[in-house]
């Protein structure tokens, strides 16, 4: 279990804005910054009214949502891997129009000859010549 490290009359961080904004009449939640108290957790508060409807205090829970901020650090290196694959992906792409247009050019330089029939054979011989001239 993880506790918000303040007791009850400390002060508040001017950073955590769920508490300031109980503390202005507001009923808040929200995620304060880590840096606020060390810990992530995510808080709710509400203000606490005396019997002349001034305020005198904030009521806060927080709840500890450590495994949330590892599944969303998780889905961040993700996404980076995601990207770095997206560019070799890219990368193969480009290759692969270029090995396609060199085999366009290859085949466009390439001569188709015919070999007329000898030997008294009745075939035609059709040669590809894939060499480049």
């Amino acid at each position: 279990m993880t506790f918000v490290p303040i007791k009850s009359g400390d002060p508040l961080s001017k950073d955590d804005q769920v508490k300031q904004g109980a503390l202005n009449g507001r009923t808040m939640a929200g995620r304060p910054p880590f840096s606020v108290y060390g810990i992530h957790f995510y808080g709710k508060a509400m203000p606490i009214h005396n019997g002349n409807g001034n305020i005198i205090g904030a009521l806060g829970i927080g709840y500890n949502i450590e495994d949330i901020v590892a599944i969303e650090e998780t889905i961040k290196q993700l996404e980076a891997v995601s990207n770095e694959l997206n560019g070799y992906t890219e990368e193969i792409e480009k290759s692969a129009e270029l090995l396609s247009n060199n085999n366009e050019e290859l085949l466009k330089k390439s001569s188709l000859r015919k070999m007329e029939p000898n030997n008294n054979r009745d075939q035609t011989l059709v040669l590809f010549d894939l060499f480049l001239k």
